[in-house]
């Protein structure tokens, strides 16, 4: 099995236990203390899906891909910015609200 292989297969392991000693990473996936450390540096620095709290692995599930990513954390600030999509509304649009139809 490949590096990566692991990498996968321990951060599955990982996000469905939440908290995994480094010890039971290293019995599970039968790993050196070398490619232990760097399964940890992969899902710990590079991925951000967990944080290293003493012997533990943490899931964090803060990667890159985590839907709930707030555009504006990677968009560039050299882009200009728009006051509005879509400009002001138009005089019939504001005609037509609900508090101006006749009762």
């Amino acid at each position: 099995m490949s590096f990566l292989e692991t990498v996968e297969r321990a951060r599955t392991f990982l996000e469905r236990h939440r908290r995994v000693s480094l010890r039971a990473l290293r019995r599970e996936f039968d790993l050196d203390p070398e490619t232990l450390a760097e399964l940890s540096d992969e899902l710990v620095q590079v991925q951000h899906v967990a944080v290293l709290e003493g012997d533990v692995l943490v899931w964090t599930g803060e990667g890159p891909s985590s839907p709930e990513r707030d555009p504006r954390a990677y968009t560039p600030s050299t882009l200009p910015r728009r006051s509005s999509p879509r400009g002001p509304p138009s005089r019939a649009s504001a005609s037509r609200s609900p508090s101006s139809s006749p009762t």
